[in-house]
């Protein structure tokens, strides 16, 4: 497999620690995701008909162009040109808690139709509680865009492409909110 990092820059970082994830785990399918990048799983391929792209507000413009200019830097997307295997949605802004900034998000709705549905269940504080013993230690991250340290493999990138301002880009690292985000993260 090829690693999908050559190009990237501070985005999809976990490859560059692949020798630390080797002492904390020999589980293949994580050591995969870091060394190569995730794939994602589908019931079917996915095929898609037709694209139509939605209108965005004057202000939404801005704030997209803003925010994709400053995914190109860090190597969170890519251009690319257009091939057949692509599949392609399209991006809106989500204002952020502090309403200063905003997040972008990834239609993946038409997308989600094909992809495997994996069972999640995020342990509440109450359960986590349940499972301490004297001697245990546990700790709390909140790390801020953490998604973005996880590559999409190459063979993925392609169904995570958008058409925007006259171009298409690809999305080169895990998408938040994306349905099979939490599977593996």
């Amino acid at each position: 497999m090829q690693r999908t990092t050559s190009k990237l820059g501070s985005a999809a970082r976990l490859p560059h620690f692949l020798d630390r994830w080797q002492q904390v785990t020999d589980c293949h399918f994580i050591l995969n995701i870091v060394q190569y990048g995730y794939i994602i799983q589908f019931e079917s391929v996915p095929f898609q008909s037709y694209f139509i792209a939605k209108d965005m507000s004057k202000d939404n413009i801005i704030v997209c162009q803003r925010k994709v200019k400053q995914f190109l830097g860090s190597g969170a997307i890519i251009k690319v040109k257009s091939s057949r295997d692509q599949f392609l949605s399209t991006i809106f802004p989500v204002p952020k808690k502090s309403l200063k900034d905003h997040r972008i998000i990834l239609d993946l709705s038409d997308l989600n139709l094909f992809v495997r549905k994996l069972h999640f269940k995020l342990d509440s504080l109450d359960a986590i509680i349940a499972m301490i013993r004297p001697g245990d230690f546990f700790i709390s991250i909140d790390i801020s865009d953490a998604y973005y340290a996880i590559a999409m493999n190459i063979i993925s990138m392609p169904y995570l492409t958008f058409f925007v301002f006259g171009g298409l880009l690809s999305v080169c690292v895990s998408p938040p909110r994306s349905l099979f985000g939490p599977a593996y993260f």
